[in-house]
C-alpha cells in the first residue's frame, strides 16, 4: 500500500456546536461566576472577555455604573473580596431565548459580611437579602457583558437605608 504525501490539510472557520452544545457550555460559565464571585478571583477573572463590559445600569443613588475592560474588574470585585461572612446567591430561574450566548436570571443574595480589617474597602457592614436581574451576555463561552439590576425598593429596605418613604 502506497503511503499518499499529497495530503491537504483542513482548517474548520466556524462553529461545529449545537446551540445545545453552546448553551450547556455557557451555563457552567455561569454557574463559576457565582461559584467564583469572591472565593477565587482568579479563576473568576478567566471568566470574561478582555473587553467584557459590567453595567449597573439601576444603582441605589439613580446613577448607572458601567466597567470597560478586563482591566477594570478589579474597581468593583476587590472592594467585594475585601468583605468576610456569608454572601450567598439563590438562583430563582434562568431564561434562556433562542441565541445561546443571552441568559436572563432572577437571582436573590443573602448577604451578612464585614469588611476584613486588614484590607482597605469602600464598604462597611453589610446584612440585606437583595433581589436582582443579571443577564449574560457570552462571547466563545466568555462572559462579554454582565448586567446587574438590582431591586432597589428591597435593597434600600434591607439595607435599612429608608431612602424610600411610603
Amino acid at each position: 500500500m502506497k503511503e499518499n504525501k499529497n495530503f491537504t490539510s483542513v482548517t474548520i472557520n466556524c462553529n461545529t456546536l449545537t446551540n445545545e452544545q453552546i448553551r450547556q457550555k455557557n451555563m457552567g460559565s455561569i454557574l463559576k461566576f457565582y461559584q467564583h464571585f469572591r472565593t477565587n478571583p482568579e479563576e473568576f477573572n478567566k471568566l470574561w472577555t478582555d473587553d467584557c463590559l459590567l453595567l449597573f445600569p439601576m444603582g441605589l443613588d439613580e446613577t448607572e455604573v458601567k466597567l470597560q475592560g478586563i482591566k477594570n474588574l478589579g474597581h468593583i470585585f476587590n472592594d467585594i473580596n475585601s468583605l468576610i461572612g456569608k454572601y450567598d446567591w439563590i438562583i430563582q430561574e434562568i431564561i434562556c431565548g433562542e441565541d445561546p450566548n443571552v441568559f436572563v436570571l432572577r437571582v436573590y443574595s443573602d448577604i451578612d459580611v464585614d469588611v476584613d480589617p486588614s484590607k482597605s474597602s469602600r464598604f462597611r457592614r453589610m446584612a440585606y437579602k437583595g433581589t436582582y436581574i443579571h443577564i449574560f451576555k457570552f462571547e466563545n463561552f466568555k462572559i462579554k457583558e454582565w448586567i446587574e439590576a438590582i431591586n432597589s425598593y428591597v435593597t434600600a429596605q434591607n439595607m435599612g437605608l429608608g431612602v424610600f418613604k411610603e
